[in-house]
């Protein structure tokens, strides 16, 4: 059988543990016997990042500014324990985060719907969101999941068309004020994005919201991510009072002042509290 010829290379960014493992296998068993592939090669794992102190995540950035098309596996955000584990010189930025950056992009995930997959709980008939969040430059954003109805798979959308970090976000800052072990030494160190004139650019500022956000349980977002959206957020706590997660309602701000916020926020912190209760 002819392969498919390949004219121009595509930028292939190696990643970190099993993906390496799955990557291989899905180009030695689906792709190549019917693809003359063509890469140029990067490798994105954590101890070849270490070794160029980063420079391979630039290097493939600018190599997909060239080529114009990468493919690029998952790979370790490293934390405290990931710098003992593999002795690095650095906590590493998210190589996400940095490509991203560098292509001036957007994260944006569709679902892609399979014909015969069902879901795995039929009688699944209302909205299931879920948001995960991290804190400082590890991810330096929130992700939505979004499952939309029994019928389709799960659906990853940014808010409100984009990423958001978790300085000003409801959501983020929840998660930052009740997270377990949080060291918010970090956002010393790094540029805290000023989206509008109502975002949060200080490190001193933002301690102070979030032992605010303690004291009071829930957080608002006044226009700090996007002008004229207002939400307010509550978190999901374990038993020992730690956030798992967060929950928020958002609304165009001269409705979502307009009318009793403390009412709303009674409500979004209520929801959080029946959640919590299941843990």
């Amino acid at each position: 059988m002819t392969k498919i010829q390949m004219t121009t290379p595509l930028v292939e960014m190696d990643g970190d543990e099993m993906t390496r493992i799955i990557w291989q296998m899905i180009k030695d068993e689906l792709i190549c016997p019917h693809v003359d592939l063509k890469t140029e090669y990067y490798d994105l794992g954590l101890e070849h990042r270490n070794a160029t102190d980063d420079q391979v995540t630039v290097d493939s950035a600018e190599a997909t500014k060239r080529l114009g098309v990468a493919v690029k596996c998952a790979t370790i955000t490293p934390n405290a324990a990931r710098m003992d584990e593999y002795d690095l010189k650095s906590m590493w930025k998210s190589p996400n985060g940095t490509i991203r950056a560098m292509l001036d992009g957007t994260v944006f995930r569709t679902p892609i719907t399979v014909a015969g997959i069902e879901p795995c709980v039929r009688n699944w008939v209302k909205p299931i969101t879920i948001a995960r969040h991290a804190y400082g430059d590890v991810y330096r954003s929130v992700i939505i999941l979004k499952e939309e109805s029994p019928s389709q798979v799960l659906t990853v959308n940014p808010p409100v068309g984009s990423s958001s970090e978790c300085h000003c976000s409801s959501v983020g800052k929840c998660l930052l004020a009740f997270g377990s072990k949080i060291d918010l030494s970090v956002y010393e160190n790094v540029s805290l994005t000023a989206h509008t004139a109502h975002t949060i650019t200080s490190a001193d500022v933002l301690r102070a919201e979030l032992a605010k956000i303690r004291s009071d349980g829930y957080a608002v977002d006044r226009e700090e991510l996007e002008m004229g959206l207002t939400c307010i957020g509550a978190p999901i706590l374990d038993r020992s009072g730690v956030a798992l997660a967060a929950i928020s309602l958002s609304g165009p701000t001269s409705r979502m002042l307009a009318g009793d916020l403390d009412e709303r926020v009674e409500a979004v912190r209520r929801i959080a509290r029946e959640i919590s209760n299941n843990f």
